[in-house]
């Protein structure tokens, strides 16, 4: 993960011999608790209503063994749940040394550059393209897929980054910082690939 980030780096430094148009700092503490909440909002808004309509479920398994972990076997189950998603939070730290290398390169250096020579849709799906397109080799070659056809997998992602490229432009643009896209890179992958899609999970 972190090979765009290094090689955003590296040609940074190579061109403009400095490192400062990464803009690292934290920024205003809005944009750093936007970046963390707002993939559990959209994550939210997709999972709940499926759970609650019975299209999927909540994985029991995962639940009750994390209830058997914290000795909570017999809290009502919504405690349960809330103590599962705040622990969850305490992966932010691990998820965010890897997407901290992909946004170095994403929103680090290719988002502001486009920006200096084109519109913000349009950086906003020519980023949107080569991120999906750098991760076909492990969505082919690996595991880092959901169930049923790679092609479908592939779709599904394509569609999803896409969607995303925008927001994390904006965020990235707006706050004038990289650790935006880190922090929200960072939730998403923990929040949805593995606390809202449980099944992803292997035992």
């Amino acid at each position: 993960m972190w090979c765009s980030g290094v090689a955003g780096l590296l040609t940074r430094l190579a061109f403009q011999k400095s490192r400062r148009g990464v803009s690292r700092g934290w920024g205003k503490r809005k944009s750093v608790w936007s970046s963390y909440a707002l993939s559990i909002i959209y994550s939210a808004a997709v999972y709940l209503p499926l759970w609650a309509a019975g299209f999927a479920d909540f994985h029991a398994n995962a639940l009750d063994r994390f209830a058997g972990d914290l000795h909570m076997a017999q809290s009502p189950r919504f405690l349960i749940v809330i103590a599962y998603f705040v622990s969850g939070s305490f992966g932010m730290f691990a998820s965010g040394i890897g997407t901290a290398g992909e946004e170095l390169g994403w929103r680090g250096f290719l988002v502001p550059e486009l920006a200096k020579v084109t519109s913000f849709t349009r950086l906003s799906v020519i980023s949107g393209a080569i991120w999906p397109a750098w991760h076909i080799p492990v969505l082919v070659g690996a595991d880092y897929r959901g169930a049923g056809p790679v092609r479908y997998s592939i779709v599904c992602f394509v569609l999803l980054v896409l969607g995303a490229s925008f927001l994390f432009a904006w965020m990235r643009l707006k706050s004038g910082r990289v650790w935006t896209g880190m922090l929200l890179h960072a939730s998403h992958n923990l929040f949805v690939q593995l606390i809202f899609d449980q099944r992803n999970l292997r035992h």
